[in-house]
C-alpha cells in the first residue's frame, strides 16, 4: 500500500513539473501540419550544445503549460538531424539555442532571458492568440486581410520580383551598418595606438623604466628582495604622512 502511494505521488511530482511531458519535435515532413492555425515559440537546437542542454528542463516545463493549447505551440526543431535540414536553413538558423516565436511561417528571434519564469510570462503575451496566415484569414485584420488578398491575386513573377526589390534595400541597410561599424573600429584602433603612442613617449623622454630600475635596486642585492620593497613602500607611506600634516598646518594657519 505504501509502496502504490509513493508511486502515485512521484508520478504526480514528475508531471507536476513537466519531467514526463513531450516536447512537440518539429521537422522538414510534419512543420506545416503542426503548426498550422497556432502562435509557435520554438526552439531550434542540437543535441551537442551544452546551453541547449541547460534549458532543456525549462523548456519541457513551458511545452507542459501548452501542451493542450488550441492557439500556441511549445516545440523544438534539432538542426542536426538530416530529417529538419530544410527548416534550418530556410530560418538561417546559425548558433544554439535560437528561440523564435510567432507566426509559424514569419517567426521572430526571441531575445529575452531563457529560464522558465521569463519564457512562461513572455509565451503568454504571444500564444493566446492565432496568428494571421493565409491558412485562417478570419484571425487577421480588416487591413492585412485586405492586403494579403490583395498579393493572392499576383501572379508568382511579380511577387517575387518585388520580395528581391525589398531583399536588396534590406541588404543595402545591412552593408551600410557593416562599413558604419567597420568606421567605428577604425577611431577605436586610433585612439588604442595613439594612447600607447603617448604612453611610450612619455616613458622615453623621461627615462622611466631606467628610473625604475635604479629604485628598485637601491641598497638591495635583488630588486626583488622584500626588505628593499618593504623599505619603499614605508618611504611612501611617509612622504603621504608628510604631506597630510603640511595639508593640516595650512588648514591652522588659515583659521588664524
Amino acid at each position: 500500500m505504501i509502496s502504490s502511494t509513493l508511486f502515485t505521488v512521484s508520478i504526480g511530482l514528475l508531471l507536476s513539473t513537466g519531467a514526463l511531458s513531450a516536447v512537440v519535435k518539429l521537422n522538414d515532413g510534419n512543420y506545416e501540419a503542426l503548426t498550422s492555425k497556432k502562435a509557435v515559440f520554438i526552439k531550434f537546437f542540437a543535441p551537442w550544445c551544452g546551453h541547449c542542454q541547460a534549458m532543456t528542463g525549462d523548456w519541457e516545463r513551458l511545452a507542459a503549460e501548452w501542451a493542450n493549447s488550441e492557439t500556441g505551440l511549445v516545440a523544438e526543431v534539432d538542426c542536426d538531424d538530416d530529417a529538419s535540414a530544410l527548416i534550418c536553413d530556410y530560418f538561417n538558423i546559425e548558433g544554439f539555442p535560437t528561440l523564435m516565436y510567432g507566426n509559424p511561417r514569419t517567426p521572430e528571434p526571441y531575445e529575452g532571458g531563457r529560464d522558465f519564469k521569463s519564457m512562461s510570462a513572455f509565451a503568454k503575451t504571444v500564444l493566446t492568440e492565432k496568428p494571421c496566415s493565409i491558412e485562417d484569414l478570419d484571425s487577421c485584420s480588416p487591413e492585412v486581410k485586405s492586403t494579403i488578398e490583395g498579393l493572392m491575386t499576383k501572379p508568382k513573377e511579380e511577387l517575387e520580383k518585388m520580395v528581391a526589390e525589398i531583399d536588396k534595400k534590406l541588404a543595402k541597410i545591412e552593408d551600410e551598418h557593416e562599413d558604419d561599424m567597420q568606421k567605428l573600429q577604425n577611431q577605436f584602433d586610433a585612439l588604442v595606438l595613439a594612447r600607447e603612442e603617448k604612453v611610450k613617449k612619455i616613458r622615453v623622454d623621461s627615462g622611466y623604466n631606467w628610473l625604475k630600475m635604479v629604485l628598485s635596486s637601491n641598497g638591495s642585492k635583488s630588486f626583488l628582495d622584500k626588505s628593499s620593497l618593504k623599505s619603499l613602500l614605508m618611504d611612501a607611506m611617509e612622504d603621504d604622512d608628510d604631506d597630510d600634516d603640511e595639508d593640516d598646518d595650512g588648514d591652522d594657519n588659515d583659521e588664524l
